[in-house]
C-alpha cells in the first residue's frame, strides 16, 4: 500500500517537472518574440518620404498705381488663371525625437504647378490691354515640423518654413514667403503610413513696372503690385526608414 502510494506521488512529481521543463523554452520562445516585436514597431523617427496628391486654390492679389501722359487713372488688373486645380507633391525629411510624446522634423517638399499660363490684362476706361504673361512652373519649399504623438501609431504635426513659386518669365521674378500647415499621419502596414494635410503658402508682393503706348497715340506708365497667395489639400502615402 505504502509502495503504491510513493509510486503516485513519484509519477505525479515527474509529470509536474515534465511540464515545468516543457513550458520554459515556451515563455522564453514567447517573450523574446513580443521583444522582437516591440522592437519591430514602426515609429517616427528617422527618414521619411511620402507623396500626396488633393486640391489647390489660388488668390491672386493686384493693385496698380496707372498714369497716362502723367495724369493718374483709374484702372484694375485681372487674369485667367484656373483658381482651383488638382496639385501633388513630394517630400523629404528627417524626424528627431525630443521627448517620449514630442518630436521635431526638419523638411523639404516640390509641389509642381504644370507651368500653367497666366495672362494678365489691364483695364483702363472699360478696355482691356494686355499686361503681362507669367507661367508658375513649381514651388519648393524648407520647414520645420513639431509633432505630438497621439498613440503608438499616429502624430499630430504642424509646419513653418520658407517656400517659393519659380516663376517662367523674364518680367516678373519669383514668387516667395512664409508656409504653414498642419497635418495627421498614421501607419497603416509595417513602416507605411497614410497622411492628410493643409497648407498655406503666402507671398510677398513684388513690383512691375510697364511702359506701353495705347492705340490712341497716349503714353501709359504702371506700376503693379502683384502677389498670388497658394492654399492645399492633401492625402497621401508615405514610408518612415
Amino acid at each position: 500500500m505504502l509502495s503504491n502510494k510513493l509510486g503516485l506521488m513519484l509519477a505525479n512529481l515527474q509529470d509536474s517537472m515534465t511540464m515545468r521543463f516543457n513550458t520554459v523554452p515556451l515563455i522564453i520562445l514567447l517573450t523574446s518574440a513580443a521583444a522582437v516585436a516591440e522592437e519591430e514597431r514602426p515609429n517616427f523617427e528617422g527618414f521619411y518620404t511620402q507623396i500626396g496628391v488633393g486640391g489647390a486654390h489660388r488668390k491672386p492679389s493686384s493693385f496698380v498705381d496707372l498714369t497716362i501722359n502723367g495724369v493718374e487713372t483709374p484702372a484694375s488688373i485681372s487674369n485667367d488663371a484656373s483658381k482651383n486645380y488638382w496639385a501633388g507633391n513630394l517630400e523629404l525629411g528627417y524626424n528627431w525625437a525630443i521627448s517620449p510624446d514630442f518630436l521635431i522634423g526638419l523638411g523639404a517638399a516640390i509641389l509642381p504647378m504644370g507651368k500653367r499660363q497666366q495672362n494678365s490684362t489691364i483695364n483702363i476706361r472699360g478696355r482691356d490691354y494686355p499686361f503681362v504673361t507669367g507661367s508658375p512652373a513649381y514651388n519648393y519649399s524648407f520647414f520645420v515640423a513639431p509633432m505630438m504623438k497621439l498613440g503608438e501609431d499616429s502624430v499630430l504635426y504642424a509646419k513653418l518654413g520658407y517656400q517659393s513659386t519659380v516663376i517662367r518669365e523674364d518680367e516678373i521674378s519669383d514668387l516667395s514667403g512664409y508656409l504653414v500647415g498642419l497635418g495627421y499621419k498614421r501607419f497603416f502596414y509595417r513602416s507605411l503610413y497614410a497622411f492628410g494635410e493643409f497648407n498655406y503658402y503666402d507671398n510677398k508682393s513684388q513690383k512691375i513696372h510697364r511702359t506701353m503706348s495705347l492705340p490712341s497715340g497716349a503714353t501709359l506708365d504702371s506700376n503693379v503690385n502683384a502677389s498670388t497667395d497658394l492654399a492645399t489639400a492633401l492625402m497621401g502615402i508615405g514610408y518612415q526608414f
